[in-house]
């Protein structure tokens, strides 16, 4: 198991993904942003990746609102987390939508939002594990 499960009282997910693959930082979108094509051509390829690899593994319709979890896995801390999340989350919740598994990524469909770190020295690409939860349904939540 990738991360271990949260114990006794911990829900089941409605749904977990696993996606694979190098999520560009927000820095590198930064810089890309001075020529739009080439910084919708990232995005447009590592959520084609997502969607591809969430429907590859059955992507399903999830009843909104959800609380989203981000395990992410990275081979070295190179890059800070928050330049991880911050890219990495809006193209995996677009992803989500392009495989339909969420009809949006606004208020009404997500909840809440919490990424957890990995450093995982043996992988060569970053690896991102999701789970979707009924809003309110994780412990700790109020």
């Amino acid at each position: 198991m990738i991360f271990p499960p949260g114990g006794e009282g911990t829900p089941t997910p409605l749904a977990a993904y696993l996606i694979n693959g190098d999520v560009p930082s927000v820095n590198r979108m930064l810089t890309a942003a001075k020529n739009p094509r080439v910084r919708n051509s990232i995005k447009r390829n590592v959520e084609q990746s997502a969607a591809m690899q969430l429907l590859a593994q059955r992507a399903a319709p999830v009843e909104c609102p959800v609380d989203v979890v981000f395990y992410w896995m990275i081979p070295n801390r190179r890059r800070d987390p928050d330049n991880i999340a911050g890219t990495g989350s809006k193209i995996y919740l677009d992803a989500l939508q392009v495989a339909g598994v969420i009809p949006n990524d606004g208020w009404s469909e997500i909840a809440s939002i919490t990424h957890t770190f990995q450093i995982k020295r043996d992988l060569k690409i970053d690896r991102c594990r999701i789970e979707l939860y009924p809003a309110g349904s994780r412990v700790g939540d109020d």
